[in-house]
């Protein structure tokens, strides 16, 4: 559900800006150049410092070997053939008829299989964040979709891409969008998704091949680090061909029946044959080469009353498959089944490039093959973030006999908890189960995330990002309250299919939907912030008066809260009661200084209650932050009306170096040229309003005469020799307003017929 508005482009303005988000910037543009050049672009781009530079340039790579990695997302581990026992023939088993995964389990054959491997969070960003980092969230910091990873951790590509090592990524899916952070140290980002929340399997192989094609033509003696994402099996699902599944493996996951299980198993048939495309190119073009295939998350399919993923910690969410081929001290077709984190992917990869980083503790730079971690653990944050439940850590003790026991910890020592075990065994709910105490010392001690509204991770999302997130099942909302009685998830799963279909019309406007599922939301949870201020503003934007109804009910929840205040600042905008709305959006940023939202909420009021002083600075300090071409155009006229030339000249300028196809205020800048006596630059500017007024069919046509007019002076000045039938022109188009100008210019004395 969304909660804000604005522009998600970003500027390289500081060092953590620089490393995180040029590399996104660069991605689909990278990805139509040769390989080569692509890498010289992004070097010259200025997103690397020197000494990154020297790094890499003195980095020693003979031996290295080349790294493939595979993460497939929402992969449980028993939708995959090979999690069945080699050796059982029975039905079911893996050699006992086909499955829908034949080139990953020969795959496993050749690698070794870690069969009870877990991931670090439901959710695909934070999980690949602890692939790339070596860490849990609770030490990354990205505890949701949608937040920026922290610019101070360096991740896996930089610590490569220092060592000398070409880098390069694919990714399927918005939620690893770069701009997010996670493409910091790939030379290549391909993150093209055309507009779409995700692309195929088909598509990203595609990609992923022309790379490794294009490395091979250029003859390049590095070694690679290639890492491609595949989303497939994520909600919805919708295979090519939707029986496949059943035509290979009768087998049903979950608790939603054949035909969800089929149309899931489809999905995974179509990424194991891409994994095959790929794998047969890469381990063409590519030697002294190493494979990693994991999943980031599993998928619940009904399991414990979860349709998908997110809300819930247990195995089917969690444990997923584990596949490394190529370590030259372990053999293949071995499987380790001691419970492990897919953080330690991170210590593997570094380990085989000879990297060893400063700063980092052993348990971050352990690897697959090392002595197990005393617990294993991950987090589900979602419901405690986004609606002030209570949050949920899981943890499987190694040091005892209790590894089978799957044990989530639902609360805060500070507000309660309650433990509940599940035997992976039995896939139940073991009520008897205690856990040892070093996995409850180890669920108590887990750091939990601040909740106080605001977050350095989080980015400026523009409507279309928080709406095309949504359809893929995240809320992108800022953090809820805490409670006093705060709710266990898994006893409100009932909510669940509420809160999809509440963030779905939500962000789609489809406010009177939401309004339904959102009232549903709060009799049922009488103290979900979240849901009260969304019902505010669904409200507020119908213009029902039952809007200011549920700011009050949510103030009552959140009387601290800036999501509150930033709101209903908007609700008393759109009832034009400015200097109110005014206050509240001054009381928003003298808090979070850098919101844009309510700066651009704040520069509305002060403009339209006619304070342009206030009004030009607010949109000064929006511009800092978020400088758009619409924004700067703005700021330009902003400068004209106050008369300030110069300042109005710069921010044209500004706009239109931004945008130059989509610049729309060529007039306003041929204008200001020609009072500053900027003739040839005028001349420039006018010519393209009139191009564009000319061939416009709606409300910019109406500027044509005054181009034409003030292109007649231009013309005039410079002593064009067609100024004559300038001027004629702007005679013939001229309406009652620059008709009145012509007649008094005298510039066109003698050329007025």
């Amino acid at each position: 559900m969304s909660l804000e508005s604005t522009d998600e482009r970003s500027s390289c303005t500081d060092e953590t800006l620089r490393r995180r988000q040029c590399f996104t910037a660069a991605g689909p543009q990278v990805g139509r150049i040769p390989w080569f050049l692509a890498i010289l672009w992004i070097a010259a781009a200025g997103c690397s410092d020197r000494s990154h530079q020297e790094r890499v340039s003195n980095a020693t790579t003979s031996n290295a070997p080349s790294i493939l990695l595979i993460t497939l997302d929402t992969a449980r581990a028993d939708a995959f053939g090979f999690d069945r026992p080699f050796d059982d023939t029975s039905e079911g088993g893996s050699q006992g008829r086909p499955t829908v995964t034949p080139v990953l389990d020969a795959l496993a054959i050749q690698s070794v299989r870690f069969s009870a491997a877990y991931a670090t969070a439901p959710m695909t960003l934070p999980s690949h964040t602890s692939l790339f980092t070596g860490q849990y969230p609770a030490r990354h910091g990205i505890h949701e979709n949608a937040r920026n990873v922290d610019g101070a951790q360096v991740l896996v590509a930089e610590h490569l891409q220092s060592a000398g090592y070409e880098t390069a990524a694919v990714i399927s899916a918005l939620p690893l969008a770069g701009r997010f952070g996670i493409g910091a140290g790939f030379n290549y980002y391909d993150d093209e998704l055309d507009g779409r929340v995700e692309r195929s399997g088909v598509e990203t192989t595609d990609v992923a091949l022309s790379v490794l094609r294009r490395r091979a033509q250029g003859g390049s003696q590095s070694p690679l680090f290639l890492w491609v994402h595949y989303f497939d099996p994520h909600a919805p699902y919708s295979p090519s061909t939707p029986l496949l599944a059943d035509a290979n493996d009768t087998r049903v996951l979950g608790q939603l029946g054949p035909d969800v299980s089929s149309r899931y198993l489809g999905e995974i048939a179509l990424v194991d044959r891409e994994v095959g495309r790929l794998l047969d190119e890469f381990d063409r073009t590519v030697s002294n080469a190493r494979v990693i295939v994991v999943g980031d998350h599993g998928e619940s399919l009904g399991e414990y009353g979860e349709r998908t993923h997110g809300n819930l910690l247990h195995p089917a969410v969690l444990r997923v498959p584990l596949l490394v081929r190529g370590d030259p001290e372990h053999p293949p077709g071995s499987t380790s089944a001691t419970p492990t984190s897919i953080r330690r992917v991170f210590g593997t990869i570094l380990t085989w490039a000879g990297v060893r980083p400063r700063g980092l503790t052993p348990q971050d730079q352990a690897t697959l093959f090392d002595a197990p971690e005393p617990v294993v653990m991950a987090e589900a944050m979602q419901p405690y973030l986004q609606y002030g439940w209570r949050p949920q850590i899981a943890g499987l003790d190694t040091t005892t006999d209790q590894a089978g026991l799957f044990t989530v910890l639902e609360g805060s020592p500070e507000s309660g908890a309650t433990l509940t075990t599940i035997d992976l065994a039995e896939r139940a709910i073991d009520p008897e189960a205690h856990p040892s105490p070093t996995l409850r010392e180890a669920l108590r001690a887990y750091l939990l995330p601040v909740r106080n509204g605001s977050s350095d991770s989080s980015p400026q999302l523009s409507q279309e990002t928080r709406t095309q997130l949504a359809s893929l099942g995240y809320v992108t909302g800022t953090s809820a309250p805490r409670r006093s009685q705060a709710p266990r998830p898994f006893l409100m799963t009932h909510l669940f299919d509420h809160l999809d279909r509440a963030s779905v019309a939500f962000e789609n406007a489809d406010y009177r939907s939401a309004i339904s599922e959102l009232e549903a939301i709060l009799a049922a949870d009488p103290e979900n912030f979240a849901a009260a201020l969304r019902l505010a503003v669904a409200h507020s934007a119908i213009g029902n008066g039952s809007a200011e109804h549920y700011f009050d009910l949510a103030r009552a929840l959140a009387p601290d809260s800036t999501d509150l205040r930033h709101f209903e600042g908007m609700h008393l905008l759109q009832a034009s009661r400015f200097n109110e709305a005014a206050a509240l959006f001054d009381s928003v940023l003298a808090i979070e200084p850098q919101r844009a939202v309510s700066l651009n909420g704040l520069y509305h009021a002060r403009s339209r209650a006619g304070q342009l002083p206030q009004a030009a600075a607010a949109l000064r300090a929006l511009v800092v932050i978020a400088p758009t071409p619409q924004r700067l155009t703005e700021l330009g006229r902003m400068h004209m009306a106050q008369g300030e030339t110069i300042e109005a000249i710069e921010a044209f300028e500004r706009s239109q170096a931004s945008d130059p196809d989509g610049f729309d205020a060529h007039l306003d800048l041929g204008v200001l040229y020609l009072a500053t006596r900027r003739f040839q630059e005028a001349r420039t500017a006018l010519d393209s309003a009139i191009e564009i007024s000319s061939a416009a069919t709606d409300e910019r046509r109406g500027a044509l005469p005054m181009a034409l007019f003030k292109r007649a002076q231009v013309s005039v000045l410079l002593n064009e020799p067609n100024a004559p039938q300038r001027v004629h022109d702007a005679v013939q188009s001229a309406d009652p307003t620059t008709r009145r100008l012509i007649q008094s210019e005298r510039l066109f004395e003698g050329h007025l017929r």
